[in-house]
């Protein structure tokens, strides 16, 4: 009765965290926007993986598809929010369960309580992106394998749940990683043993295979498109490329705010702890994503989100080896303390956070009722842009010339322009255009020998 209690009063906790927030009007970010474009694409046409015109298979299928399903249901945006939260409360008590199971009851409530009042992992928690569920899926995946050692049909679990989260976030690689880190601290004799000894176990050539059903789906839809059933991890390659180099230390010192210093040293104190006890199952756990992160050349915060789980149970861990040398009921009251603060921080983040991109929504509700539905329209914002006014969207070329070229060509008549990102040749072409809307930082511009004909308004 007692564990049961527990595990309620997690529930609703996270429940009470989370649900909250959802009623709090916002814009949306760039991947948000873009994830619900594929998804309500996808939901008039199961293969029309596009936003803006542009097939977009370097974004994991999961979450789109979800989305379609909801827009399927006539849920819309509304119903997408309740993803996140969901997968996030769902990982909180996923968290709480095997952590409980593994190590402790009070581990696994200090690491619920960590997952409930981080900021960041708050903050991340009500954003239509991909990092919550697959939080969820990595993290179950991760428990069924070191479980599956045991229980031979959880490996095959395991691996099924493995293709769910990589086809979540790609980096649901680090899955092997992990396995391969698991044997190798295992057996540290020789590097050869280590390949050998899952080939000698049916099981774990099954998990393997298990992960390869999953994501075979994905492939073939990718041959279909592009004769190559690899296309999207190539495609994704050259796309993280594209992206700023942030190096690990200037990542570190970016993210000490959102992570919160009080959790990084029980963080510390954990892994110290692993150490001591060669706990070879947290080990490789640490170790595989710690392989994955520090390759991935651009960094940013809310992929901390995909790690959570195991930064709140090491941190839990941390928390236990350091309450026996001190006054156990002070020093839990001070635990508890620090979470609240944290969850203060997080909800006026939350709150701070809530009006970028709501600028947008404004401009693409407005060009969406006042101008005619098949114009083109040139702006740099092209993911949210597109999901409001559901118009092909333009970036702005690098030259007036290219401007002009793509303005006559394509028959544009409205621009969106972003005050703090306008084009370097903006002042020479201005002339031409007339303001018809303003929203914070953005105005939409019109053609002036197009006339008054063409707004509604």
């Amino acid at each position: 009765m007692e564990r049961r209690r527990a595990f309620l009063c997690v529930a609703s906790l996270a429940l009470i965290s989370r649900i909250p927030f959802l009623f709090v009007n916002r814009g949306l970010l760039y991947d948000e926007a873009l994830y619900l474009s594929i998804g309500r694409n996808l939901s008039q046409n199961i293969s029309d993986y596009t936003m803006n015109l542009n097939y977009m298979t370097y974004r994991p299928p999961l979450l789109p598809y979800l989305i379609s399903l909801i827009f399927r249901l006539h849920l819309s945006e509304a119903g997408a929010r309740l993803i996140s939260p969901l997968f996030s409360c769902a990982t909180i008590l996923l968290t709480y369960h095997y952590t409980e199971k593994h190590f402790s009851q009070r581990a696994a409530l200090l690491a619920s309580l960590i997952l409930i009042t981080s900021p960041l992992f708050l903050t991340y928690s009500l954003r239509i992106l991909a990092h919550e569920p697959f939080a969820f899926f990595y993290t179950l995946s991760v428990f069924l394998f070191y479980e599956g050692l045991r229980e031979k049909r959880k490996l095959y679990a395991a691996g099924a749940v493995a293709g769910l989260a990589y086809l979540t976030r790609y980096v649901g690689v680090m899955f092997f990683c992990f396995i391969f880190f698991y044997f190798l601290f295992l057996n540290l004799r020789t590097v050869r043993r280590i390949f050998l000894l899952p080939l000698r176990n049916i099981h774990l050539v099954g998990c393997l295979f298990s992960f390869i059903v999953v994501i075979a789906p994905w492939s073939c839809f990718n041959y279909v498109i592009y004769h190559d059933p690899f296309k999207y991890a190539k495609v994704a390659s050259d796309v993280i490329r594209l992206d700023l180099t942030t190096t690990f230390s200037a990542f570190i010192a970016s993210t000490l705010g959102e992570v919160t210093p009080w959790i990084l040293i029980f963080l510390c104190i954990g892994i110290y702890g692993f150490l001591r006890e060669r706990n070879i199952f947290m080990l490789a756990w640490i170790s595989g994503s710690l392989a994955v992160f520090l390759t991935v050349t651009h960094k940013e915060s809310r992929y901390l989100a995909d790690f959570f789980p195991l930064i709140a149970i090491t941190a839990a861990a941390g928390f236990e080896i350091l309450d026996p040398m001190l006054k156990g009921k002070m020093f839990l009251a001070l635990f508890i303390a620090l979470s609240c603060v944290s969850f203060a921080v997080g909800m006026a983040d939350v709150y701070e956070k809530k009006d970028i991109g709501e600028p947008l929504m404004y401009v693409g509700n407005f060009i969406s009722a006042h101008t005619p539905q098949d114009f083109p329209i040139i702006a740099n914002e092209e993911s949210q842009t597109y999901y409001y006014t559901g118009r092909k969207i333009y970036p702005f070329p690098n030259t007036r010339e290219e401007f002009e070229t793509l303005r006559q060509e394509r028959k544009v008549i409205f621009m969106v322009v972003n005050s703090y990102r306008k084009p370097d040749y903006f002042e020479e072409i201005v002339g031409g255009w007339e303001e018809i809307f303003v929203r914070g930082s953005y105005t939409v511009y019109r053609r002036r020998d197009h006339g008054r004909t063409l707004c509604l308004f």
